[in-house]
């Protein structure tokens, strides 16, 4: 992840994994879709429902030889943030992230009474220990 102080993508435009499924027929993701992330396999995918957690719009329509597809980000940037300890291995792509209620300064997957603040784009750590997050726009 390349960074300029703490921001790391500015527009939010992050290419995410996408099924095979993904890319044709009725399940295809096009350009201008709401795009959420399926919790299990952490890759893009069309909501099922309403109420699914939208992290972007899709700016072209999925790529069926690289199997991805690139998102404008809500919120329109990505930031470093500083995972709460332990926290790496529950960390994947479209993890939501909540501010830490132990330590304030540090995000977690745990829902918590502190505030939700965006969505684990890269979980791989810099050379920090931080990783990748797109803010939500409150």
């Amino acid at each position: 992840m390349s960074t300029v102080g703490s921001l790391v993508r500015d527009p939010g435009v992050v290419w995410l994994p996408v099924l095979a499924a993904a890319t044709t027929g009725a399940t295809a993701i096009l350009r201008g879709h709401l795009v959420t992330v399926d919790s299990s396999t952490h890759t893009a995918r069309l909501p099922a429902a309403v109420g699914d957690r939208i992290v972007g719009i899709a700016l072209s329509d999925a790529d069926p030889d690289t199997l991805s597809v690139p998102i404008g980000c809500k919120g329109g940037y990505t930031m470093s943030a500083i995972p709460s300890s332990g926290d790496l291995a529950n960390l994947f792509i479209g993890t939501p992230v909540d501010q830490d209620q132990t330590t304030w300064t540090t995000v977690t997957h745990t829902a918590t009474a502190g505030k939700e603040v965006g969505w684990v784009v890269n979980p791989q750590p810099d050379s920090l220990g931080n990783i990748e997050v797109a803010f939500f726009i409150f």
